[in-house]
Parts: structure tokens; C-alpha cells; sequence
């Protein structure tokens, strides 16, 4: 998909654009794979992270059984509006 909104964070590439802002990576140096990402999920369904102020409901939790894929989908029904967010987690912990 592409990152061609104001309000994408991408922490794939730094190419520059006015419509897309570069996040750095997280980094899980001390964890394994799994152990790094139920911590991820677990701050996902937690809200962790949301901007202050913004009642957002998680909707859905979307996740591969390897580790490598997670998608949230959230509900702000104060705005009416619907937002995702994907982690990709590279297979160097495989």
C-alpha cells in the first residue's frame, strides 16, 4: 500500500515527501521473535502509543502465525473514522 497520506508513518524508507513522515524502526536486540512480538500485541490491544486524547477502539488484531506480520484496525467513533496500522518484522530473528 502506499504511504500517501499527511498521516502515515513509514519506518521503511526515509524517501522524502511531504506526505509521508519517517519513523525509526523499533529495535527487539534482547528478544526473541515471539517474545517481541506478543509484547507488540500486547501494546496494540492496550492502545499503547495512541495520541493523547484520542478515543480510538481496537476493531481487529490480524496476525501471521510466523510472527512477522501484524495489522490492527481502529475505530474512533468520536470522529467516525476507521485507521489501520501494519508492523512487518523482518525474518532475521527466524
Amino acid at each position: 500500500m502506499l504511504c500517501d497520506s499527511p498521516a502515515c508513518v513509514s519506518s521503511q524508507d526515509d524517501i522524502s515527501s511531504s506526505a509521508r513522515s519517517f519513523a525509526e524502526p523499533w529495535e527487539y536486540d534482547d528478544l526473541s521473535m515471539a517474545e517481541a512480538f506478543k509484547e507488540l500485541k500486547a501494546a496494540v490491544e492496550l492502545r499503547i502509543g495512541l495520541a493523547k486524547g484520542e478515543d480510538f477502539n481496537v476493531v481487529k488484531v490480524i496476525e501471521t502465525p510466523d510472527y512477522c506480520y501484524l495489522r490492527a484496525v481502529y475505530e474512533n467513533p468520536a470522529k467516525g473514522t476507521i485507521d489501520d496500522a501494519e508492523w512487518f518484522l523482518p525474518g532475521r530473528f527466524h
